[in-house]
């Protein structure tokens, strides 16, 4: 059977034609999706901005570090290398805690009683809590200076406050249960340590007597753990306050007691 070449022709030109419109799309399309530009999306999130890395390798917010203030119980940590020719020697400061009172009462072992302590006029007291520790190195017996109480610094808004001077083995009752950083013992003094000597000697004190710590060893159990009084304002809250250290050549950091 032939076809006549006409039809032939018409039918070979309508094919074309179709293949164009609807199938050329698919072969040949118009935009290789890789050529096409991606569209912009803006999406508005709130975004927590980590400051890295830090002098002390810990990660911290922004809103904590961006000033160099820490908060409570974050660490100020400083490497001195081959400290006395030995191991490298890391050291951490931390402040972790503070109480205020409008009095005291300490006791006085001679009279087994105890005695009101009132700050000077328009003043209340503050205590800082303070704990300092080398990391454990073992076989090692290097060892650092403790640091001086005059290190450290309480500023109120207006005015450096400096710790009071006293006789360090006083006990206060406001104290007597408030346990260290590491909830080992009891709070002492900082660089002190409070001991008991069952010798009719020591009679007077009821036994009782106080070391001062002047050099800190590797460990968390030999940590120099204690407070720091301080008189201020008293119309400062803690949100005014901010501990300052300044710890010579190893640094400087700053705590502050609440944001």
């Amino acid at each position: 059977m032939s076809i006549n070449p006409r039809i032939f022709a018409f039918l070979a030109f309508a094919g074309i034609l179709i293949f164009l419109v609807f199938g050329g799309n698919i072969l040949f399309p118009k935009d290789k999706p890789e050529d096409k530009k991606p569209q912009m999306v803006i999406i508005e999130k709130e975004v927590t901005i980590l400051v890295t890395p830090t002098p002390d390798g810990h990660t911290y917010f922004a809103s904590e570090y961006q000033n160099g203030t820490r908060l409570l119980k974050r660490p100020f940590t400083f490497i001195r290398y081959k400290a006395l020719y030995e191991q490298d020697m890391k050291i951490t400061t931390i402040v972790y805690d503070y109480k205020m009172f409008e009095k005291l009462h300490w006791f006085n072992p001679t009279t087994y009683k105890y005695q009101e302590q009132l700050p000077s006029e328009g003043k209340k007291f503050c205590f800082i809590f303070i704990t300092v520790f080398m990391d454990d190195i073992g076989g090692d017996d290097t060892r650092a200076w403790a640091f001086s109480r005059n290190y450290f610094g309480l500023f109120d808004g207006d005015n450096m406050n400096y710790a009071i001077d006293y006789p360090y083995q006083i006990r206060y009752r406001e104290l007597e249960t408030t346990p260290t950083f590491d909830n080992t013992e009891y709070v002492q003094a900082f660089k002190q340590r409070r001991l008991y000597n069952p010798e009719e000697s020591a009679v007077k004190t009821a036994g009782e007597y106080s070391e001062e710590t002047y050099y800190l060893r590797g460990g968390l159990s030999n940590a120099i753990d204690g407070y720091l009084l301080f008189e201020i304002p008293e119309d400062k809250e803690p949100k005014d306050l901010i501990v300052f250290a300044d710890l010579s050549s190893f640094g400087f950091s700053r705590w502050r007691l609440e944001y």
